[in-house]
């Protein structure tokens, strides 16, 4: 029985009928609304569907292989042997958006290639295009805040957001959000439960506190962290016992700061840095880290679909981050060991 699950506190809530969806940018662990406060409107509402056989739709407009295109649907199925086929659709994007996926493609597909795309991927896909809709888009940042202040903290992966962000608690902010952000041309809104924060919390704290980790150390807390999972099924689906997100988690702030990671030889430093130059990186990381630009399945729907203009989105998501850095102070942290990048944004904020 599908059940509601809280992705985005407040803006986004999934109907899925399972708890785990691998690759799933905002959080692979689907978290139940306990409360289920049906006062709470969601702005924001996709629907997610495991099966183990997905029915062709029965009214096909065009067939582009292995898609078919219906009426408000855009249906996948390709064969992988004589027995097995991966099958996936998406559905009512304008409104409501159901994503669809067979148990084939839901255990199989481990990675995105060509016109293949993972189930989890797909579903960020669809959020993605929901939240450009409402004037919002998904950066790969973490975010911190101190009185309200809050602060945009991106980079490369491995540079070392979330030991900054993790870190940064210490010293009297407040948590946001770890790995992936929410923003309008104003603010950041949390997202609590992405996998990142969930795996590496304890992790980080003995990096911290030690200023180094041993190979033993690491591999212990590796193991025991996130247990054994077989790689190829899924990924890792370690639940954590005991965590109250609104209590860890300030669930929106406005921006004040957008922070810049650079890693990098030399001494530490921090200096201001260009708007246009914060936009240019900051539109190339989300290039790197989301592939909603090139979605062949939320692509096709548009071009069958005349309300729902895909690319028009893009630059919608695009416009979001530029608006948002126009109004912002932007920061180049500059360091050869991200332990470094603390200090840099204490000194920032002293100024």
């Amino acid at each position: 029985m599908p059940l509601d699950y809280i992705v985005i506190p407040n803006i986004l809530k999934m109907k899925s009928n399972v708890d785990f969806i691998p690759h799933f940018s905002l959080g692979p662990n689907l978290y139940e609304d306990s409360e289920n406060d049906s006062s709470m409107e969601y702005p924001i509402q996709i629907g997610f569907n495991l099966a183990g056989h997905l029915v062709r739709p029965p009214k096909i407009d065009k067939t582009m292989f292995p898609f078919s295109v219906g009426e408000d649907v855009v249906f996948y199925e390709h064969p992988i042997s004589k027995i097995f086929r991966v099958q996936a659709a998406i559905s009512n994007v304008l409104k409501t958006p159901q994503v669809f996926a067979n148990r084939e493609f839901y255990y199989l597909i481990r990675n995105s290639v060509g016109n293949l795309t993972r189930v989890g991927e797909l579903c960020t896909n669809v959020v993605w295009a929901k939240l450009a809709m409402n004037q919002m888009n998904l950066i790969h940042s973490s975010c911190v805040t101190h009185f309200n202040d809050g602060v945009i903290i991106s980079g490369p992966s491995g540079t070392g957001k979330t030991l900054l962000a993790y870190t940064a608690l210490k010293h009297g902010f407040r948590m946001v959000s770890e790995d992936i952000t929410v923003i309008d041309q104003e603010k950041a809104y949390s997202c609590p439960f992405t996998q990142s924060y969930l795996n590496e919390a304890h992790f980080i704290d003995e990096l911290y506190k030690n200023r180094r980790i041993d190979t033993l150390t690491y591999l212990k807390l590796r193991f025991a962290k996130r247990g054994f999972a077989l790689p190829f099924f899924s990924e890792s689906t370690f639940r954590p016992r005991n965590v109250t997100f609104t209590d860890d988690f300030q669930l929106n702030t406005k921006i004040k700061a957008i922070c810049l990671l650079e890693l990098k030889g030399g001494g530490s430093s921090f200096r201001s840095l260009d708007k246009e130059e914060t936009i240019r990186r900051m539109l190339l990381l989300n290039r790197l880290e989301f592939r909603y630009f090139q979605n062949t399945f939320l692509a096709i729907y548009s071009l069958h679909n005349a309300d729902f203009q895909y690319q028009r989105l893009i630059c919608q998501s695009d416009d979001v981050i530029t608006k948002l850095v126009e109004k912002a102070e932007c920061f180049l942290l500059r360091s050869r060991s991200p332990l470094e990048y603390t200090n840099l944004l204490l000194k920032m904020f002293s100024k």
